[in-house]
Order: C-alpha cells, then structure tokens, then sequence
C-alpha cells in the first residue's frame, strides 16, 4: 500500500502537467474520425457487410454519429467563441490564430463538398442501376421459373395420390384381411410411379407402407393443420422437405386412415428456388424502402462532410496555435521590449525551423538591447551625477548661468539665473531670443566674434523694475557639441552705489565751494538795501528793494539745497537704541495731519512695535516718505485726499504707506531713490536718496510701486 502511494504521488505532478482538455477533445476527434470512415466505407460499399441497408443499423449508425458530432460540435463552437472574445481584447496572435482557422476551415469543407456530392451522386446512381427495371423482371421472372417447377411436382404427386387411393378403395376388401398383399401392392405402385414412399396410417401410426420407404418416422413431418385439412377431403402436397415433395389424402373406404405418398425432387433446384423466392422479397423489400435509404446516405454523407469540416478546425487550432504561439509570443516580448522591458526572452524550439531561428535571434536582439540599456542607464546615472554636481555648483554661486546649445536654445538655467529673471522649468528648450532678448542681442554680438569672449552690460526691464547686469559669453564644447555658457551678474545695486557715491562726493564739494559766496553777498545785499535805500529816488525805491530781496531770497534758496547737499553727502551713522516704532508713527501722523489738514490720514499697527533703531533716522524717512504722499495727492486732488498707513509686526515690521495721488512715473520707477532724481521742479532729488540709505543702514529696505488709486511704498525693518 505505501508502495502505491508513493507511486501515486510521483505520477500526480505528470498527470497534472497533461492537458485534460486537449486529450478528451484528441480521443473525441479520433473516434470521430473512425466512425466518419466506417460510415463512408459502409455506405459506398453496402456488399461489405449484409445488413448495410438494415434500417435499425443505419438509426444505430447515425445516432452514433450525431452524437460524436455534437460532441465535438460543442467542444469546437466553445473554442471558436472563446478564440472570438480574445479577438475583442486584442490578444497578439488572436486575429492570426482566427485567419488561419478560417484559411483551414474553407480548404477541409471544399473537397469534403465535393466529396460528398460526387459520392451521394454516385451512390444514387447505383441505386437506379440495382433497382432497374430489367433487373426487377429478371429476378420476377426467375422466382416464376423455379415455383413452376416445384408446382408441377405438386400437381403430379396430387394425382398420384388421388388415383392410387381410388385404385386402393376399390381393392379394399382384398387388401382389408391381407396385411402381406397391401405392402406389396404398395411396393409395387411406387416403383411403377416413381414414389419415394406410400404409406397408410391411422391415427398417427402406420397401416401399412411400401418397402422402399426411406424416411424412418414418415409421420413425424405432418403438421396436425395439414392432417385436418385433408381430414375435409382435400389433397394436401407438402413441401417442406429439401428433396421430396409429399402428399397426404383421406381414404374414403376406411375410416380414418390417409394415404401418404411422396417423390424426391432435385435438392438443388428446392434450394435455389427458395433463395431465389427470398432473394425476391428482400429485393421489393429494398426498393420499397429505397427512398428512405437515399435519405438516410445524403445524411450520413452530410454528417461526414461536417466531420471532416470539425476535424479540419480542430486541426487547424492545433496547427495555428503551435504556428501562431511563437509568433504571439514574439509580439507580445516586442511590446515589452517597446515599453522597456530588455530582460524579457521567448522559449526557443528545439527544432531548426524558421521560427527557432526567428526566436534565437531575437533573444539575441533581446540580449544586446538589455546590454546597450545597462551601458546607458550606467552612462546616464553620470551624466546625471554629473548635472546634479553642476547644479550643486552652480546653485551655490551667486552669479546667473544660463547653458545654451547650438541651435540657440536654453539648455540650463541655475537657480540664480531663475530668480533674478524670474524664469521657471518651462522656459528650457526654448529659444534665448524668446525668453530673454535683452541677452540674446549679447550673445548674437558674441557669435559674430567667438574667438574672443564677451562682456558687456544689458539693462532689463520687468514688471516696471529696470535691472542691470553685467553678461559674459564663453564658447563650451562637450561630446563634440558646440555650445555656449551666458553668465551674468546684478550690477543695478553696485550701480546706484557708484552713482550715489559720486553724488555724495559732488554734493560735498558743491556745498563746500558755494556755501562760502552765499553769507557775504546776502549781507551785501541787506547792506546795500540799508545803505541806499534812502537816497534812491521814490521812483526807483520799490525797484531798488525787489532787487535786494530777490537776492536775499535765492540766495536764501541756495543755502537750503547746499543744506540738503550736506545732509546727503554727511549723513551721520544710525545711533540704535531700543525704539518702538509704533511711537514714531503716531508722532508722524499727528504732525503730518497738523501740515495737511484737507487729507484724511488712516493707521492700522499693533500698539507696540519694538526694534533695534535711530529713533531720530526713522522720524526723518516716515516725514519724508509721509510729505511726498501729501505732495502726490494735493497735486490731483483739491479734496479727498487720503494717506493710509498700516503696519505689521512679525518676523519684520512691514510699514505700507499709501496713497491716492497721482502715483510714480513708471519709467522712473527703479530709479527714484537715486540722488537727484526728481519729478518736482523745487524738488532736489535728494529725499528718496536719504530714506534709501538710512533703511539699507537699518539693515532694512524700501520699495516702491505703483498701486490702482495711486503709489504705495513699503518700508521693511528687522524686529528687535
């Protein structure tokens, strides 16, 4: 017993890796076929076997082979339908697969057709020619024949009987006492009638009979009908002997005794007549029947063409899907190559077909892809090891880089670069020319000199801001590209320090070399007006003092700007102190609301804003920045004038000032807080120029723009 399940445990992993499926439908489609052959043999060859045209053999034989028919109907309509809705999926190898089917199917059911047609035209034709009407009298004509002769037997035999039991009664009392005499009377009258045999009997035994009677029991063959029937004075001939023919008749002269006579006749004629008689009858037999049997062949001949079309199916599935599978799989491993699969591989046939070959190098195909992706997957992880190191780089410095390629467009743009020109990912692979043009005229005048490198400074405009930078171009070669590297550098702060310093320096000299003149002609001026305006005629007095006053007034005006030259060219450094600005602010806004009565001020700020500044700096820039906003809205508005201002504390203090006059120019937008640029004819330009620098040494800053109802500006200082 343990033998036998370890046996049983061996062979369960093989019976498993057999396909149950694909056997069954095997063993279905053999069986189908040696029926669909026995049937076709049998049916064109009825003489093969005797009961061909039996019609309980042909029911038997057809239920057979609808039933193998249906069968592998079924098996085959389930693979048809099932091959059908992978078509709809869009399986690799479904649409083949299908062709082939179809290509095998139209090849099988063609010739089985043919086949068909000629073998049930054939078969009728055969048919007409058993069933002729010459072979139907031969065959009448020869039964007629041989029942002739046994009647004619019959007739002699009736008179023999007859007239040799009349000669009998009319000897009766002679052969009545004398047993002896009558079995030689009877011996005598057969050999003279040529008789077989006489016999008399009585009730079923024998009286007397001649001597050369050859059946031992004579009596045995009598049938009690035929003894009844020639109980009513009939003449009864027997013939159911192979060689004889017997008569039986009622002897009037005794009673109940019968005489029986026989005579052979020639066995071979007896038994040819009887298989000539059932010959006969099985022949009228068939032909009554003949029309059923062509009905039954052209369905039979029907159901083999549907056999051979099945098989041809199921043999094309079995072809397609071995020709096909590779193939699918081929298709199916070139989508997972597409979609970069390079590890993927098919199974090889063992064979030197086409197709092993077709596998073996796409394997190979397959193998040196794999190879080639692992070499630039490798390549590619430096490259981008490389970038990122680039990119480290050029992050860490504060300078833009902008990498262009050959056809002009941008290839790579460090953080710097995005951030000053306000850039993001989807500017690169564009053209410089379209992202930035103010840098692609630099680089156009670079190309039409490359061996020399560029520098040169290009002022940008964005977002009404002007900015300056400072750009270089340099030639870069990498794999044999060309290419380019644009840097540049934010010059516009370096700039308004340059501008400021020389201002600050030209300011001091200016302030040095005229605030001297200015007190002694302004007291030669009040002098001259003390001293000659009373011997000036009356006339001339009134013109005499607007001379001196006017004097004294510019020179008046003089002094102030050389004043403000002062302050701005020897603006002293912040003295920091604790400070709440939200102190400074209120004193601000009630000193400008005493100044600028008409506008309506607004202030919004937590009730204290501590800081680390010079209390006296910080008073001079919110008066100045506050006097320039009254400035701006008296200039448009005669009434509703309004200056709001709201301050926010958190990581810094953000103080906005806004207003609704006439906002700044925007052409000088980027440029207000440089010394001497002004929009006020009185105006010095020097204002935003001191606000700018007390903020920077506050470490704080200013900006400036231009809002819908008119200008904002925003201070920004650290917190304590």
């Amino acid at each position: 017993m343990l033998f036998n399940k370890k046996a049983f445990s061996r062979l369960l992993p093989v019976l498993k890796q057999i396909p149950l499926g694909r056997v069954l439908t095997s063993v279905l489609l053999t069986a189908t076929i040696i029926s669909a052959v026995f049937t076709y043999v049998v049916l064109t060859n009825p003489s093969l076997i005797d009961f061909t045209t039996d019609p309980a053999f042909q029911s038997s034989l057809l239920i057979v082979n609808l039933g193998l028919l249906l069968l592998l109907a079924i098996l085959i309509s389930r693979k048809l339908v099932k091959l059908w809705l992978v078509r709809g999926t869009g399986r690799k190898g479904s649409r083949l697969l299908l062709k082939l089917v179809f290509m095998f199917s139209l090849v099988a059911i063609v010739p089985a057709i043919i086949v068909g047609l000629s073998s049930s035209y054939y078969l009728n034709l055969g048919i007409k020619s058993w069933f002729d009407e010459r072979v139907s009298h031969a065959i009448v004509e020869s039964v007629a024949v041989a029942d002739a002769y046994l009647e004619e037997h019959k007739k002699v035999i009736n008179a023999d009987a007859v007239n040799l039991a009349n000669e009998i009664s009319n000897n009766a009392i002679q052969f009545a006492f004398n047993q002896e005499k009558l079995n030689n009377y009877l011996t005598m009258q057969a050999t003279r009638r040529l008789l077989a045999e006489i016999v008399l009997f009585q009730d079923e035994k024998v009286v007397a009979s001649s001597q050369i009677g050859m059946s031992l029991d004579p009596l045995q063959s009598i049938n009690p009908e035929k003894l009844a029937e020639a109980e009513g004075g009939n003449v009864v001939v027997l013939s159911d002997s192979n060689d004889k023919v017997t008569a039986i008749v009622k002897m009037n002269t005794f009673n109940d005794t019968y005489l029986l006579v026989s005579r052979f006749v020639d066995s071979r004629v007896v038994s040819h007549t009887r298989r000539a008689r059932g010959a006969a009858a099985e022949y009228m037999k068939l032909k009554r029947q003949i029309a059923d049997f062509q009905i039954n062949s052209t369905i039979f001949f029907v159901i083999i063409a549907l056999f051979l079309l099945l098989a041809a199916v199921w043999v094309a599935f079995l072809f397609a899907d071995k020709l096909v599978a590779p193939i699918s799989n081929l298709v199916s491993a070139t989508d997972r190559i597409k979609r970069g699969e390079f590890t993927v591989r098919v199974k090889e046939n063992s064979g030197k077909d086409e197709i092993g070959t077709l596998s073996h190098s796409f394997n190979q195909m397959a193998e040196e892809l794999e190879k080639q992706k692992r070499g630039v997957i490798i390549a590619n992880r430096e490259a981008e090891e490389k970038r990122q190191f680039n990119e480290a780089l050029l992050g860490s410095i504060s300078s833009g880089v902008i990498a262009i390629n050959e056809d002009k467009r941008i290839e790579l743009l460090n953080a710097s670069a995005k951030e000053h020109l306000s850039l993001g990912d989807n500017a690169l692979g564009k053209y410089l020319k379209d992202v930035i043009p103010e840098f692609n005229e630099a680089f156009e005048e670079f190309r039409e000199r490359p061996t020399k490198a560029l520098q040169k400074q290009v002022t940008l405009r964005r977002k009404a801001k002007r900015m300056t930078y400072n750009v270089r171009v340099n030639p870069h070669m990498e794999n044999n590209a060309e290419g380019y590297v644009m840097t540049f550098d934010d010059v516009s702060e370096l700039l308004s320090a340059q501008r400021s310093a020389a201002w600050s320096d030209v300011a001091r000299k200016i302030a040095h070399e005229i605030k001297n003149p200015l007190t002694p002609i302004n007291l030669s001026a009040q002098r001259l007006a003390k001293k000659f305006l009373k011997t000036i005629p009356e006339e001339d007095k009134e013109n005499f003092e607007g001379y001196t006053n006017t004097i004294t007034r510019h020179t008046a005006d003089i002094a102030r700007i050389i004043g403000e030259f002062s302050d701005f060219a020897k603006l002293p450094g912040p003295k920091f102190t604790k400070t709440d600005i939200s102190e400074l602010l209120k004193d601000a806004i009630f000193s400008a609301k005493v100044a600028h009565s008409k506008i309506t001020f607004d202030l919004d700020m937590p009730d204290k804003m501590m800081t680390i500044a010079d209390a006296g700096q910080v008073t001079q820039v919110l008066t100045n920045v506050i006097k320039n906003a009254a400035e701006s809205v008296k200039a448009v508005r005669k009434t509703g004038g309004k200056i709001s201002m709201k301050a926010e504390y958190d990581n810094e203090i953000i103080i906005t000032i806004k207003d609704n006059g006439g906002g700044f120019p925007e052409e000088l937008l980027d440029r207000l807080t440089e010394p001497y640029v002004t929009t006020r004819q009185k105006g010095t330009g020097l204002g935003l120029a001191i606000v700018k620098k007390i903020m920077e040494d506050h470490s704080g800053k200013i900006e400036l723009s231009n809002v819908r109802s008119g200008a904002q500006v925003v201070l920004t200082l650290p917190v304590l």
